[in-house]
């Protein structure tokens, strides 16, 4: 990749929610390369639902995955986390994997976790994946080393309190690409292209294109208000 891929972490800021059919579409007309989403599954319903659902409206949640993915350009990216504590990753990350199949997402999404459990299931059930590692700390570093190892993910996602020579060479040497997140400032974004990362995870895309690249934004917004 040539250029920074800017990813609106949870859609990014926009006149509506996050985690949302709109606010995707919304940043994806507006500075952003790919949009990220939180998954969370309801064993009960068995369903994957969007993580604002789960936290704003337990009782009435109706923003499946399926009402955004077949609705989202299919030039977009998608980078997906999958939120779970669950130490009984079989279950599922198979149904999850049934998701990937539906949408043939293998091609144009990165599914991303906090959890190593999880994406280590996921990788030795589809070893075609692109997977994301998603790393908050130094701690977790050194705690999910060898899991990293055995879910070879291509892509590292670090939280900005650790954009630093260990991290970035250790990525490098296992030729990982590095995603910083949430960069949400400019000299932020400026760091981003200074360490050489492959992408950067933000709240607010447009501004982050921007600073990133100002002649790109220009035309975009150009080419926003012929179309409007």
């Amino acid at each position: 990749m040539d250029q920074i891929q800017i990813v609106a972490h949870r859609g990014g800021k926009s006149p509506y929610h996050e985690n949302s059919l709109e606010t995707f579409q919304y940043s994806i007309e507006h500075g952003a390369d790919a949009v990220e989403m939180d998954m969370r599954y309801d064993r009960r319903k068995q369903r994957f639902y969007l993580e604002h659902d789960f936290i704003h409206t337990p009782k009435n949640r109706e923003n499946t995955i399926s009402k955004v993915i077949p609705y989202l350009p299919e030039s977009a990216h998608l980078v997906i986390e999958l939120k779970t504590l669950s130490w009984l990753r079989k279950k599922y990350a198979l149904k999850f994997l049934e998701v990937v199949k539906q949408y043939k997402l293998t091609h144009h999404a990165t599914m991303i976790s906090y959890n190593p459990f999880v994406l280590l299931q996921l990788r030795r059930f589809r070893k075609d994946l692109k997977i994301g590692f998603i790393c908050p700390s130094h701690f977790r570093a050194w705690l999910f080393r060898k899991w990293i190892y055995l879910i070879e993910p291509q892509i590292l996602f670090l939280h900005r309190r650790i954009w630093n020579d260990e991290m970035i060479n250790f990525a490098r040497n296992k030729k990982f690409k590095i995603y910083g997140y949430t960069a949400n400032k400019e000299e932020e974004w400026l760091k981003v292209k200074e360490l050489g990362f492959d992408g950067v995870v933000t709240d607010l895309p447009e501004e982050a294109r921007k600073v990133l690249y100002p002649k790109e934004a220009n035309e975009l917004e150009f080419e926003r208000k012929i179309t409007t």
